[in-house]
Parts: structure tokens; C-alpha cells; sequence
């Protein structure tokens, strides 16, 4: 028994099930996203203090705990955004950094 059309993705302007052009193109489960696929600030590039003047970095990915948990949660108000970074500068040191303001 299939899906009921109902419950199908439909193309409307032809009433049909929607079939993807890609089948590997089909959008992922909620559940298959990681913490970094949805950040904004991984790839940002961004000015860190370090002393009287600011240094460019990229930012490479969350810090992670001792068991892999991506350290810190996200907040819509940047206050309670507790999350934590990994950062390159440009010289090819790394450093943490987190979001205290946006």
C-alpha cells in the first residue's frame, strides 16, 4: 500500500507525486543535521582582540567536549548563547572563542 497522495510531496501545477530529478538531492531527516550544518558562524571570518588591536580568524567549528557534545547551546538572545568555537587565525595558530555578541 503506498502513501496516501495527501501525505505526498505534490507538484501542483500537474497534480502528480513530486519525483526529484536527484534522488540523492532529497532534503534530510531533522534528526541526520549536525550542530555545524546550521550554524551561521562556522566559515565566518571575524576580528578577535588580542591586546590593543584586532586579528582576523575564521571560524572552523564548534569545541566539543570529552564525550563529542558540541560545547554551549544556542540562543536566539546573543546574552544566552553559550556557544564555544574553534578559531584559525591567520598565521595558522588556533584558538576558542565564543559568541558574545552578534
Amino acid at each position: 500500500m503506498g502513501i496516501p497522495i495527501e501525505l505526498q510531496d505534490v507538484d501542483y501545477d500537474n497534480d502528480q507525486p513530486y519525483i526529484p530529478l536527484e534522488p540523492d538531492a532529497e532534503r534530510m531527516e531533522a534528526d541526520d543535521y549536525t550542530p555545524e550544518e546550521c550554524d551561521n558562524l562556522i566559515a565566518a571570518e571575524v576580528l578577535l582582540p588580542k591586546g590593543d588591536i584586532l586579528v582576523p580568524a575564521t571560524v572552523v567549528g564548534r569545541k566539543r567536549d570529552h564525550s563529542g557534545q558540541p560545547v554551549g547551546t544556542s540562543n536566539p538572545n546573543p546574552i544566552l548563547d553559550t556557544r564555544v568555537y574553534n578559531v584559525q587565525f591567520s598565521n595558522g595558530h588556533r584558538g576558542i572563542c565564543c559568541q558574545c555578541n552578534s
